[in-house]
This record gives structure tokens, C-alpha cells and sequence, in this order.
């Protein structure tokens, strides 16, 4: 069972002395000793007024004001009833503007706070026997909180499947572009949450999908990797070049899985003319227990050949997340 975990507040009284801002809601949360997780959403409430502020969009920042008041008026008397108010959304929107805005480290600090605070009150509404979020129902602290926190685990949205079970990606700016509930899911990375602005054609994606399993039928989990391989450049259209490509075992070698990375080359594209599009895999494939299917997940970064990268660290390490929370069974 994993836990969950609110991104450490190490200094709160600090932040507040560094934005300068009267934030009742926060007073209210300290002095009545509330759990770090909410003072850590009404410091970032603070944070983002500040932003708002110094952005000249002073009707926000007094929205944001009033709900944190609210919000920590109702905690200091760790109740149950509705606040009025969406600190999840509040703090998303927050952070999706800042990251329009340039501001992608800010952006980058608030968003982890929102996605932990809706964790955590899905946690605790499960506690208390509620079957669905209701966002502006804050729920306070549970009786023998510390005890049961051995034993309830945090519930998550997540996709799930006959053969499989997998997370969300983590971090700002991912957009689903496929269906919900269907294969392939495909999550697009928005612009606005790069560190660096991609290039015209300059994309990043992460994708869970399934194939069929025949390839890797007709030969052992030895061969695994190398029916992979003949797989994927079987897969390439005429307009597509596989420049590179190595798979090699991902888990135990009984087991039929690999992981591979590959670069192709896309010449001829209608929707940008006279420009070779380069684009880097990284990724894996597995054959399910069943047979049935072959699980395939990766993350890739299309982009104008001698374009340089926008993949930095924190984004590949949101897409290799989203890789490692894919469970299933591989066959053996």
C-alpha cells in the first residue's frame, strides 16, 4: 500500500512575513493547531493571492482571500460540513495562470499542494464511509486519525482495465486528448508548463495502449525484446525513418517484457511542410498473464530535427512516474 504524503511546509510564519499579507484563514489553521496538510493549502492560498496581486488581477486575489478564511475558520473547529469553496480547483486555476503566465517554478510548487489536498480529502471521505468527492465538503480530522492511517490507504482516480491498473500523470499542464475509459490514453503536455517554449511542431506525450498479442506468441520471453524491436519498425509508415532503436529486458528475463527507446524521423508531414520531424521514445512493452494483450506505455517528445529538447528533468520524471504506476501481471 503506498502512502501519501503533503510537499513539507518547513517555514510557514516565514512565507507569511515574505508576502506580507493578512491571511486569517492561516492564523485561524496555526492556532488551533490544524494538520499540516490544510496549512499547507492556506499558505499556498496566500501564495497565490500574492501572484494575483502583483498581476493586477485584485478581484481574484480577494476571492482567494475570502475562501482561505473560510476555509480556515472551518478547520480550527474540525468539523464536517460544506465550506462553499473548492481549494482543489482554487489552487489548480492558480496554477494553470501562473504557468500561462511565465511563471513556471511557482506553478510548479502550487499544483502538488492542490493534487495532495484532494488526495487527502478523498482519503478521509472514504474514512467516513463517503463513496464520492464532493469538493467543497471538508471533513475533519478523523477519530484515531494516526491509527487509521496504517490502514486506509489513499484513494486515487485511476484508470483501470481488465489487465491492468494505472495512475495519472503527476505534475501541471497534462490534457487528456483520447476518451475516457478507452485505449489508448493520451495525455498531450501543455505548453505553458515547459520550462523552455517548444518549437512550432515540438510536443510531449505520454500514452498507454495495448496490442496484440501474436508477435509475441510465436517465440520464448527470451525473444522477447527482439520481437518487439521487429515489431515497432514493421509499425513505421512509409513517411517514417527509424533512426534508433534498442529494447532490452525490463524486468526478470522469464518474464515477457522489455524496455526500449527509439528515435524516428517523420519527413513529408501536411501539417508542416519541408521540416523532418524527429521524435524520441522511451518506453515499454509487456505481454499480459493472460495472453490476451501486450501492454505498451511510453513517453515521447516530437520535435523539428536540431531543435533543442524541452524534456527537462521535472517532465521526464512526471512521464517515468506515470510508467511505474502502470500494475499488471506479465506473463512468464
Amino acid at each position: 500500500m503506498r502512502s501519501h504524503s503533503f510537499p513539507a511546509l518547513h517555514s510557514i510564519g516565514v512565507l507569511i512575513g515574505t508576502l506580507c499579507m493578512s491571511n486569517l484563514g492561516l492564523a485561524a489553521a496555526v492556532e488551533a493547531g490544524c494538520p499540516p496538510e490544510e496549512q499547507a493549502v492556506l499558505a499556498a492560498y496566500a501564495q497565490c493571492a500574492a501572484f494575483y496581486r502583483q498581476s493586477s488581477l485584485a478581484e481574484k486575489a480577494t476571492a482567494l482571500d475570502a475562501h482561505a478564511t473560510r476555509l480556515g475558520e472551518v478547520c480550527a473547529a474540525q468539523t464536517s460540513e460544506f465550506i462553499g469553496v473548492d481549494p482543489y480547483q482554487d489552487l489548480l486555476n492558480c496554477a494553470q495562470t501562473m504557468a500561462e503566465a511565465g511563471h513556471v517554478t511557482q506553478a510548479r510548487s502550487v499544483e502538488p499542494v492542490a493534487q495532495a489536498y484532494r488526495a487527502e480529502q478523498m482519503r478521509r471521505l472514504a474514512m467516513h464511509g463517503g463513496k464520492l468527492l464532493d469538493p467543497e465538503r471538508y471533513v475533519g480530522r478523523p477519530v484515531d486519525y494516526e491509527d487509521k492511517l496504517t490502514t486506509y490507504g489513499p484513494v486515487e482516480e485511476r484508470i483501470t482495465t481488465t489487465e491492468l491498473s494505472a495512475g495519472k500523470p503527476k505534475g501541471g499542464g497534462w490534457k487528456l486528448l483520447t476518451s475516457p475509459g478507452r485505449m489508448p490514453v493520451v495525455y498531450w503536455k501543455e505548453p505553458a508548463w515547459m520550462s523552455t517554449p517548444p518549437a512550432k511542431g515540438q510536443n510531449i506525450v505520454v500514452v498507454l495502449t495495448n496490442r496484440g498479442p501474436g508477435f509475441a506468441l510465436s517465440g520464448s520471453a527470451q525473444d522477447f525484446p527482439e520481437a518487439l524491436e521487429k515489431l515497432l519498425r514493421r509499425s513505421a509508415s512509409k513517411q517514417l525513418r527509424v533512426v534508433a532503436l534498442e529494447a532490452t529486458h525490463a524486468r526478470d528475463p522469464a518474464d515477457y517484457c522489455a524496455r526500449y527507446v527509439m528515435i524516428d524521423e517523420e519527413s513529408d508531414n501536411p501539417k508542416f511542410p519541408g521540416t523532418v520531424l524527429e521524435t524520441s521514445t522511451w518506453g515499454f512493452a509487456c505481454l499480459e498473464r493472460s495472453s490476451r494483450v501486450v501492454i505498451q506505455a511510453y513517453y515521447s517528445e516530437s520535435k523539428p530535427r536540431g531543435a533543442p529538447t524541452v524534456l527537462d528533468d521535472v517532465v521526464r520524471g512526471e512521464a517515468e512516474a506515470f510508467l511505474q504506476d502502470v500494475i499488471f501481471e506479465p506473463k512468464q
